[in-house]
């Protein structure tokens, strides 16, 4: 029985080797992959840091905006009153 499986320590080393390959091959495969999805995650994070800063720099502005036109500007009662005339945006008489 020993001659029998004389013969096939060859085979078992070559078939080692290729099952190693193998895996080596998919475990680079995985490694390339997670690397790929980091990259693409670090990418849409900085753009949507991007999109929320000029987010903030709008809301900001238009903040400002309308702050300084009810400090400046007032509508009176008969403003939309077609029969007295059109819209006037009229400077208020007083400061907050």
């Amino acid at each position: 029985m020993k001659k029998r499986f004389e013969g096939n320590k060859g085979s078992i080393l070559i078939t080692i080797f290729i099952i190693s390959a193998a895996l080596a091959g998919v475990m680079a495969s995985v490694i390339n992959r997670t690397l790929g999805e980091m990259r693409l995650n670090a990418s849409n994070r900085l753009g949507n840091e991007a999109r929320q800063g000029a987010e903030v720099v709008l809301e900001y502005g238009m903040a400002q905006l309308v702050r300084s036109f009810n400090q400046s500007a007032t509508l009176f009662e008969d403003a939309f009153n077609p029969f007295v005339g059109p819209f006037i945006a009229r400077r208020s008489c007083h400061k907050n």
